[in-house]
């Protein structure tokens, strides 16, 4: 949603972006000026400029809504990038699904790549978190990680679980990091000391990859939501900035 309240959506198929108003009426589409697939889409941090991954053509692209201005920039040929999310300093970090590494935009445009420990890792879900570091999934890795965009160091997390597969990942109002398996049925909550807390869906397959943090203190995710607050159905809307207290 960018700064007037409008939601915007990627069609990857068709290769454009859709303006929606917060009520879900159409107001534009956006056909992009090459065919990219756009998959991924964040707002950049002037509240307006759209970011999206073209998933098809290795690119990462923007495009303005008031002068409707479009820029591209090509990281590495094999990157195939898929999802975005915003970093310090007003850059936009993302990741590249068989290129194994997070890619970075800074705000002046330059494009800088970091290769993940584990070759073939397969990026996939990013958030900004901690420190400063960005947070990622790794599909094939089995791992969630952490780069430090100041040293370039990758830090991967194993997960202990046979034949993971990890997907979706999303930091609540505490700080906790919440990661979506792929396969099997399970979301982690990662705490900052890095102690976890597992959750067993009544799916074992989901094939999960997206979770979010709701207003209300939950995690709402691929088909279903998963409460941190102690309460048995979702609470009132806290505060801003505030959320329930977690169970353990």
């Amino acid at each position: 949603m960018n700064r007037r309240g409008h939601v915007w959506v990627t069609e990857e198929d068709t290769n454009a972006l859709v303006e929606l108003d917060a009520t879900g009426k159409h107001i534009a589409r956006y056909p992009l000026p090459l065919p990219a697939g756009p998959h991924g889409l964040r707002i950049g941090c002037d509240g307006h400029t759209v970011w999206w991954t073209g998933k098809a053509n290795g690119t990462i692209g923007s495009f303005d809504p008031r002068t409707h201005g479009w820029t591209v920039h090509h990281p590495a040929p094999d990157s195939q990038p898929i999802y975005l999310a915003r970093g310090p300093r007003c850059a936009m970090f993302f990741t590249e699904l068989t290129g194994s590494r997070v890619g970075r935009v800074d705000a002046n445009g330059v494009v800088r790549e970091y290769a993940t420990p584990t070759p073939d890792s397969r990026p996939i879900a990013i958030a900004a978190g901690r420190h400063g570091h960005m947070w990622f999934t790794e599909e094939a890795g089995a791992a969630y990680a952490e780069l430090d965009p100041l040293t370039g160091r990758i830090t991967e997390h194993r997960t202990d679980v046979e034949g993971a597969k990890l997907a979706g990942l999303a930091f609540d109002c505490f700080g906790n990091l919440w990661v979506q398996y792929n396969q099997p049925g399970l979301i982690d909550r990662v705490r900052p000391d890095l102690t976890t807390s597992r959750y067993t869906l009544p799916t074992t397959v989901p094939v999960g990859h997206r979770i979010i943090s709701g207003p209300d203190g939950s995690m709402w995710f691929s088909g279903n939501w998963l409460s941190t607050s102690s309460a048995p159905s979702p609470p009132a809307a806290p505060p801003p900035h505030q959320c329930p207290e977690p169970t353990a």
